[in-house]
């Protein structure tokens, strides 16, 4: 198939297995299963003096500035999060209408001060992947839960177990926000000096 944007990483002990497969039209997220994190040290809920909160462009420059960050939202006035690193699933999200009419993601460019990092904004968040954005589970290989997909009008994503033996199809949920995702994800080694930084 061909070639889509690809984000893989390693554990803390030993390189996780990582499904090794492309599908036109879809971003994949290697070794996520939907899980986030709160970062602690940025700046959540911020607003001005006047009332006003960040626009993206300046959120964009905050996270790519905090090696941490994954992705932020705009949720309240702006949460960020680290993605949670796992071994189980690798995640794909519809990124080009092109390919994939239900695709609610599309690539923009980095903020003001650090245009080089590249973003995915979505129309939602995803931020409850494991507690009410599963449509259906499936003991099928990747290619057919990715047509699977494709044939359900309500599907804007899935995710597949990184063994190959099955997954589920990802939907939405209407009190999603926009939400932004750093792609390339935060390094493996980023995210160990972040969780070092918080114990």
């Amino acid at each position: 198939m061909k070639p889509c944007q690809y984000f893989t990483f390693t554990s803390f002990v030993s390189a996780t297995i990582a499904v090794n497969i492309e599908f036109p039209g879809f971003t994949h997220f290697a070794n996520w299963d939907g899980g986030h994190d709160m970062l602690s040290n940025m700046p959540q809920d911020f607003q001005f003096s006047r009332g006003s909160s960040m626009i993206p462009s300046m959120q964009k420059d905050l996270c790519a500035y905090e090696p941490g960050c994954d992705m932020f939202t705009e949720w309240k006035k702006g949460e960020y999060r680290s993605l949670r690193y796992n071994s189980t699933y690798d995640i794909y999200l519809g990124s080009d209408v092109t390919k994939f009419s239900s695709s609610v993601c599309s690539n923009e460019t980095g903020g003001l001060y650090i245009p080089s990092q590249q973003y995915l904004k979505c129309s939602h968040d995803f931020g409850h992947i494991k507690d009410g954005q599963i449509l259906n589970h499936f003991q099928l290989p990747p290619s057919l839960i990715h047509s699977s997909c494709l044939q359900d009008s309500r599907c804007v994503g899935f995710r597949i177990k990184n063994d190959q033996s099955g997954g589920d199809t990802i939907g939405l949920v209407s009190w999603d926000s926009m939400g932004y995702f750093k792609i390339p994800r935060a390094s493996r080694a980023s995210e160990k000096a972040r969780i070092a930084r918080t114990m």
